[in-house]
């Protein structure tokens, strides 16, 4: 628990959205990834009905203005078991390789998400669905935390494992009422086993980051606690408070071996206008102090 989580400073800098009357919603922003001098992020595009929901992206040269570059993972076959949409997405390194996680659904039922995980060769993709299965079910056995559904995946590198972090809650629970957990594999393609430990803390659109050796998290849009943890289970509240809606954070030591004595320094949030959502880029430093 550190002094630079306390008091954030959140500073709006610029806006990803297709165009300003428009009923196509953008949401659920990824990390950022820097690679071969461009910035890339991923999120939600669903039309105003929710009929079509897939994972776009945008690219930046300078991390301020984007492009939309369009479409990155279509919706899964006919019968498949992400036909009906993707979202949520969130892209690692590891490997020579870029990992998307993402959650599915089909029949149109949002209680049949799980979460996939697609591979390419560059953040350009084209992306190649892994195994054309889940990567994380929901529990079978109905008192189970997480029997509901799984989404909303962070994945850290740490202490040797990949550390998916995801949202689950019952059938009986509303839709904001939802714990994080996490599963831990010793590669990045699975399998993952969720740990006894979980659920975590309550959270919807959360976000998790590496700091200081432990694990960072904004626990998403109904709580602005910032929480942290040494072991990547136990968290405790910072007393750091920021008001955030579904953030995605430019944290590349997510992925290294090594501990996050760099911080974070700005990142997506969600915002609504009209009754549209859309990205908004933010300047909100989490840098590590050196003393």
């Amino acid at each position: 628990m550190k002094s630079e989580l306390i008091n954030p400073i959140k500073r709006t800098t610029s806006y990803v959205r297709e165009g300003t009357s428009s009923k196509v919603h953008f949401h659920d922003p990824s990390n950022i990834l820097k690679f071969d001098g461009s910035y890339f992020v991923w999120f939600t595009r669903n039309l105003e009905d929710h009929s079509y929901a897939s994972t776009y992206f945008a690219v930046s040269t300078d991390g301020i203005q984007w492009e939309i570059q369009g479409e990155a993972l279509p919706l899964g076959n006919q019968g498949d078991w992400d036909d009906s949409g993707n979202l949520a997405p969130y892209v690692a390194l590891a490997d020579d390789h870029f990992y998307l996680f993402y959650t599915g659904f089909t029949n149109k039922d949002l209680s049949t998400r799980h979460l996939g995980l697609a591979r390419a060769k560059t953040p350009w993709g084209p992306w190649v669905r892994f195994k054309d299965e889940p990567v994380l079910c929901h529990a079978q056995r109905q008192t189970d935390w997480h029997s509901n559904m799984v989404g909303d995946s962070n994945a850290v590198f740490r202490k040797g494992k990949w550390w998916l972090y995801f949202k689950g809650k019952k059938a009986h629970e509303k839709p904001w009422e939802t714990h994080i957990g996490v599963a831990v594999s010793d590669h990045i393609e699975g399998p993952y086993e969720v740990h006894p430990k979980s659920p975590l803390f309550d959270g919807h659109a959360f976000t998790a980051w590496k700091h200081r050796g432990g694990i960072a998290a904004l626990r998403g849009k109904y709580w602005p606690e910032i929480l942290w943890s040494e072991d990547g289970l136990d968290f405790v509240d910072t007393g750091g408070r920021l008001k955030n809606y579904s953030t995605g954070l430019f944290c590349p030591e997510n992925f290294e071996a090594g501990d996050n004595l760099r911080g974070v320094e700005w990142g997506f949030d969600v915002v609504e206008e009209n009754g549209v959502r859309f990205l908004e880029r933010f300047a909100c430093p989490f840098m590590v102090v050196q003393r």
